[in-house]
């Protein structure tokens, strides 16, 4: 979906990430993941007081209160989804519909469980921030770690017949999502970033890859709770596949809090 109409870059920021729920919800396998984690967990939410951060249309809320939580608070930042949320949810007096940024949200009791899906395409390119900033300790937030993988592949094998070597150079330092169509995770890949709740992010300045052949660089998400894998971009279509054309064996990413989300840095480096 894609506004084409001209309008203030404030509205369509807005607007944009009210479209874009559309399409989470459109997942059916992250949805799927998500209630079975929480049902994995459901001692947790039974007679607990639940946030659920980013709640967009407040479906883990829901999900909460089926698992037999006490109270909920659905806090969401965007009042183009807060509008859409707060009408959900109306009939459920256990549910607080909070229009608030999660980082500035301070809830009056103790909160047993937070539940929230804040992963970006690169892990921590979207909120997960907000969790390593918290005004509140939770007893538990759900799920609660990720992994940012990065597997190799050869233009051969992906078989595409537009996207050549000559277009690909043209796409120095650039990440770029759904470049191509992948419905396999590759043979060979490695883990080049981490997040728990506990730990926040740990990632590597400079990455070296030169251990590992692929002139295509395949950028992915995995999700877990604890040891527990979750859902991963291949099969909770949710988040994106992310490509990059390799220019060296070393390069790096970084992530920079820009007040809304976190801003990717990155840059093949040549010595």
């Amino acid at each position: 979906m894609e506004i084409l109409n001209n309008i203030n870059y404030k509205k369509f920021s807005s607007i944009s990430d009210f479209l874009a729920f559309i399409s989470i919800y459109d997942d059916n396998n992250r949805t799927e993941a998500w209630k079975k984690l929480m049902l994995r967990y459901s001692d947790y939410f039974k007679n607990g007081i639940v946030v659920e951060l980013g709640a967009g249309f407040g479906l883990f809320s829901e999900f909460a209160l089926e698992f037999g939580a006490k109270k909920v608070y659905a806090v969401e930042r965007n009042k183009y989804l807060f509008n859409v949320l707060k009408e959900r949810l109306s009939k459920y007096k256990e549910i607080k519909v909070i229009n608030e940024n999660a980082l500035k949200f301070i809830p009056k009791e103790h909160i047993d469980v937070v539940i929230h899906d804040f992963y970006g395409n690169l892990l921590y390119d979207e909120s997960l921030y907000v969790l390593d900033n918290l005004k509140f300790k939770p007893s538990i937030v759900i799920p609660n770690a990720g992994k940012l993988k990065l597997g190799f592949l050869n233009l051969e094998d992906i078989q595409d017949k537009v996207i050549n070597h000559s277009v690909l150079r043209q796409l120095k330092n650039l990440l770029i999502a759904d470049l191509f169509i992948i419905e396999n995770k590759p043979k060979i890949a490695m883990d080049i970033a981490g997040w728990s709740f506990s730990e926040g992010l740990k990632i590597d300045k400079i990455i070296d890859i030169s251990n590992f052949e692929g002139e295509i660089l395949l950028f992915y998400l995995e999700v877990f709770h604890n040891n527990d894998f979750v859902c991963d971009a291949f099969e909770c279509q949710n988040w994106s596949l992310v490509f990059a054309y390799r220019f060296s064996n070393r390069f790096f990413l970084k992530f920079k809090w820009s007040g809304d989300f976190c801003k990717v840095y990155f840059s093949f480096i040549w010595i």
